[in-house]
């Protein structure tokens, strides 16, 4: 059987035969490694595209290239001249529009944006404070969802009590105040026992969630490098309705975050696309 021969030159695609190949690398060095990598890059984009369509199916995967076709579409038309201005116009109206419903001005209301000559006395600071709190929305009553996570009167009594007492403790500083890293261990037991953690399992405590998400990201990401052999390509799976604290985590620590639907009915995570994202890659 003959061999395909290439000529030096004249196509971007590699010589069929190995021999082929080798001899043509060596008389052409240059064009050998620009073969070599776009051929690199179209196996690739074929994976890559593969792999989305199965994660994704038919009908997100062709959401996808209509949102990336359309963001294209609109970054190349903001290059023309005088396009830019009128998308940044429209921008600043929003904004505006944004900023009047969320942060209006309020009269009588004093607007403090730099550090006082003389400090305010307690009773002035007191009065601000007072001032402020009466703009807050009346979540008392129940029409609020999501914002506040409330136990009581008694218990935010409680909790401000408590607060007053370590409200300049340092968690760093465990011999300075053995007491609050007592107390500290104690939540953390309390919360692994909860989880039926197995004895040598460890924890801390946050600021909040965000910080709890990232911190619980991070953790996933050395156990994943040190135990599981992930390298420099990590990837999370998720739902497209996930926290945005995830997102974050991602961007923070270079990881790939790969998005799975969601039933649009019971807003479930569609389980089958879940098992297709998971890679030698996933942390989590």
């Amino acid at each position: 059987m003959a061999n395909v021969v290439s000529l030096p030159g004249r196509s971007w695609l590699p010589p069929l035969h190995y021999r082929d190949w080798f001899s043509y690398a060596v008389t052409n060095p240059k064009q050998a490694a620009v073969n070599a990598y776009l051929a690199y890059k179209l196996i690739w984009y074929t994976l890559r595209f593969t792999r989305h369509l199965a994660i994704q199916g038919v009908a997100g995967t062709c959401r996808y290239l209509y949102q990336s076709t359309a963001n294209w579409v609109v970054k190349s038309l903001r290059t023309l001249p005088g396009a830019d201005r009128m998308v940044h116009q429209q921008v600043s109206k929003t904004i505006a529009s944004i900023e009047k419903q969320v942060a209006p001005d309020i009269p009588g209301l004093a607007t403090y944006t730099a550090l006082p000559a003389h400090g305010l006395s307690d009773d002035q600071v007191v009065q601000e404070l007072n001032r402020r709190h009466q703009l807050d929305t009346r979540w008392q009553s129940g029409k609020q969802s999501g914002t506040v996570y409330h136990g009581g009167e008694e218990l935010g009594a409680l909790v401000a009590k408590a607060y007053a007492m370590f409200s300049v403790a340092n968690p760093l500083h465990p011999d300075v105040f053995p007491g609050l890293r007592k107390m500290e261990a104690e939540v953390v037991a309390m919360v692994l026992q909860m989880y039926n953690a197995p004895p040598e399992a460890g924890g801390t405590t946050t600021s909040g969630g965000t910080e709890s998400i990232i911190m619980s990201v991070r953790a996933h990401l050395v156990w994943a490098r040190q135990c599981n052999g992930v390298g420099s390509h990590p990837e999370m799976v998720v739902p497209v309705t996930v926290h945005a604290a995830f997102e974050k985590a991602a961007e923070y620590f270079g990881i790939t975050l790969i998005q799975v639907p969601v039933d649009a009915v019971t807003q479930k995570v569609d389980l089958t696309s879940v098992k297709r994202a998971i890679s030698r890659n996933t942390i989590m």
